[in-house]
């Protein structure tokens, strides 16, 4: 199968890159850095990549994730998050969508996967992810699979490292700032997205009807950022006293983001026959070894 990779100089892009280049032909192309381009917000150079690669699979990885850039420039975090042109190429050329959305879309704890037209998000990546749902949701040709991710943790790819590793290192040099105690997440380790991504290919090889599936993507567990460095410290032998924990306020946000967006992802990771992970379990994995 010929899978493309947009974001593919990023995170998740670049992990997908070697996880799925075992069993595919895969192509990655960057949005501002790498040796392939393609501008997402340009529909020339979308139809210009899409046509040239005729992929099987497109898998959107780019995004604009800076929750302040997206607030300082709402129209090109809109033209990038809300990819309309992609939608249409991948249905032009039978491509199957596989797009990464983010648990940022949901304002509150939420139960089941409400539909992208019920969803209330905060803040303009929020609302530039649940966009482009909705006009998956409504595309007519485009057939997609959405996933609300969680904050990811897992090992350094391509020289990039998560939350995790800036916590491990600050905490081993004593610099350690408050975190907060009560914005809650589901971290979610990369290699669990990979499998879910497999899972997708597997059942969803060669769609031949449109339509938008959306699933959870997020960890076993809803943790704070100051649990996340009690994961750390432990690990490391340091106690919980080192870890400052911080009450997160309005004033502390500089505009409008979510406090606890605790969400279930059990049927996704059942569906895909996937056994979720805790950061417990790979935490020895993920950090350098001393």
């Amino acid at each position: 199968m010929k899978i493309l990779i947009t974001g593919s100089t990023g995170y998740v892009g670049g992990y997908l890159m070697n996880s799925l280049a075992k069993e595919h032909e895969v192509i990655g192309v960057g949005c501002t850095k790498g040796e392939q381009r393609m501008s997402l917000e340009d529909k020339e150079s979308v139809e210009k990549t899409i046509n040239a690669t005729n992929p099987d699979v497109v898998i959107n990885c780019a995004a604009i994730a800076a929750l302040g850039k997206c607030e300082e420039d709402e129209d090109i975090a809109y033209k990038v998050n809300c990819p309309k042109y992609l939608a249409d190429c991948c249905a032009d050329k039978s491509a199957f969508l596989i797009h990464f959305s983010t648990d940022i879309v949901y304002h509150k704890q939420t139960d089941g996967v409400p539909a992208a037209t019920e969803l209330q998000p905060l803040n303009v990546y929020g609302k530039s992810k649940a966009a482009f749902e909705i006009l998956l949701s409504s595309h007519a040709t485009c057939k997609s699979v959405v996933l609300r991710c969680s904050n990811i943790f897992g090992p350094p790819v391509n020289g990039i490292t998560k939350f995790v590793q800036w916590v491990d290192s600050v905490l081993r040099d004593g610099t350690i700032p408050g975190l907060y105690s009560n914005e809650m997440r589901n971290f979610v380790y990369i290699g669990d997205i990979s499998e879910v991504i497999k899972g997708i290919l597997k059942s969803r090889s060669k769609p031949e009807a449109s339509g938008c599936s959306i699933f959870n993507m997020g960890g076993p567990e809803s943790l704070s950022r100051e649990q996340v460095a009690h994961i750390v410290a432990k690990h490391r032998g340091i106690p919980n006293s080192a870890v400052p924990g911080k009450v997160r306020t309005d004033a502390d946000v500089k505009f409008p983001t979510p406090l606890d967006i605790t969400f279930d992802s059990s049927k996704t990771f059942s569906l895909f026959n996937v056994a979720p992970t805790r950061l417990s379990d790979v935490i020895a994995d993920i950090l350098p070894k001393l």
